[in-house]
């Protein structure tokens, strides 16, 4: 009811968003491991974020993206996708599910800093 609107009753659970954004990091290192068999490389940095509401405003964006075929933990406790892009191996997104329910989306990507050297680099030509 924070934001002024009656749903009724209902049990909620309010989440730590920083928290689980944390973990849901962590997870994504781990897939990249687990899939790659490296760590994330020095010099990217992994974001993820969690879908509260769920995934389909993110599906909807990713539309066009052939994601890899769909991995499951443990009878579904845990499921994923993800995607490395054409141009770099070690940049990738994640969709991630948990019962079914709780979806989260993560980030593989060079840190801003690197992005904007080789930027720079490449003018200097």
């Amino acid at each position: 009811m924070e934001a002024g609107l009656y749903l009724g009753k209902h049990p909620v659970l309010k989440l730590e968003q920083e928290r689980i954004a944390r973990v849901a990091q962590r997870i994504i290192r781990g897939l990249f491991f687990h899939e790659k068999a490296y760590s994330v490389p020095e010099g990217y940095e992994v974001l993820a974020y969690i879908q509260q509401f769920g995934i389909d405003p993110i599906l909807e964006e990713l539309q066009g993206v052939q994601f890899s075929e769909l991995r499951v933990v443990q009878n579904g406790v845990f499921c994923y996708i993800f995607q490395e892009t054409e141009s770099d191996p070690n940049s990738s997104v994640w969709l991630a599910l948990f019962y079914g329910t709780l979806a989260f989306v993560g980030f593989t990507r060079q840190s801003p800093e690197l992005r904007t050297h080789h930027i720079n680099a490449f003018y200097h030509l």
